[in-house]
């Protein structure tokens, strides 16, 4: 008896383990499972709130180019009164770091004072090209600017003149600082980051600067 008793526990023993070990196996990855799709679930709603707030402060240089733009289209202005009024346009938030007017004729009025070369031509920019080829307000890709080493984007959009011809394009400059300091905050996991791209893979934002401007 003792013999045959000895003998199921020999057989049995080895399938509890193996039944112990499965279930323990089991128990882990359904774990890790939902470990893993909470830390996703909690990125992608960071990622949506960081995409909110950067749309919201886009935003309002947006509205204040479109705006000024169609302003723009029924005044007439001098030379110099354009001047003054862009650069009066530039103290209304320090991110902008300048106004500038391009003249259907070719002519470059600058907000900041920059005076551009004589044979500088505004209309063969990719800033006057977007707004006069979508014909409404746009943005600009990003890029890192070698002289702040900041990250810029641009909005433009076409003046009009009254008879619908196009008056010139007017554009802003925008350092992106407050969106790069926002995403060089936020951290995923214990060694994970956080980073912006445009639409066509080029990297605008990432804690090591000398990534921005590379494609992904």
């Amino acid at each position: 008896m003792k013999s045959l008793r000895a003998r199921m526990l020999i057989i049995l023993i080895p399938i509890v383990v193996i039944s112990l070990i499965a279930c323990t196996g089991i128990v882990y990855q359904v774990s890790k499972t939902k470990i893993s799709n909470q830390i996703i679930s909690q990125n992608e709603s960071q990622a949506q709130l960081l995409s909110n707030e950067t749309g919201i402060w886009l935003g309002k240089f947006f509205t204040l180019i479109d705006m000024s733009g169609k302003t723009d289209g029924k005044m007439p202005l001098s030379d110099g009164a354009r001047l003054e009024y862009m650069a009066e346009m530039m103290k209304i938030d320090p991110a902008v770091t300048d106004i500038y007017f391009g003249t259907a004729e070719g002519k470059m009025l600058d907000g900041s004072g920059w005076v551009a070369p004589a044979d500088y031509d505004p209309r063969v920019r990719p800033w006057y090209g977007a707004a006069t080829a979508l014909g409404k307000t746009a943005y600009g890709d990003p890029y890192l600017d070698l002289v702040t080493n900041k990250v810029v984007t641009s909005v433009s959009t076409p003046v009009m003149n009254p008879d619908g011809t196009v008056k010139g394009v007017l554009a802003a400059d925008i350092q992106l600082s407050e969106v790069t300091n926002k995403i060089n905050e936020v951290k995923v996991g214990q060694s994970g980051y956080a980073i912006i791209m445009t639409n066509t893979g080029v990297i605008v934002a990432h804690p090591d600067v000398e990534q921005i401007g590379k494609m992904d």
